[in-house]
């Protein structure tokens, strides 16, 4: 039986897949290290980000958040 946080991920990534969760150009922020940056391009579970003093970093998709501009 799966427990919750695994069910949470597979629906993750199911809704990335769709293109539901995540996109290029978003801003988003790694829930692991606070890093924040410009989705570059995403894979299947993942996306790479680029900050604005241009690293990038690999991130899982269950590790972002989205931040609204506002």
């Amino acid at each position: 039986m799966k427990n919750f946080k695994q069910l949470r991920e597979q629906a993750l990534r199911q809704a990335h897949r769709q293109n539901d969760v995540i996109s290029e150009g978003d801003i988003v922020m790694s829930a692991r290290t606070g890093d924040k940056g410009t989705v570059h391009r995403t894979g299947v579970n993942y996306a790479i980000v680029v900050t604005e003093d241009g690293r990038m970093f690999r991130e899982w998709v269950k590790d972002i958040r989205a931040i609204n501009k506002s």
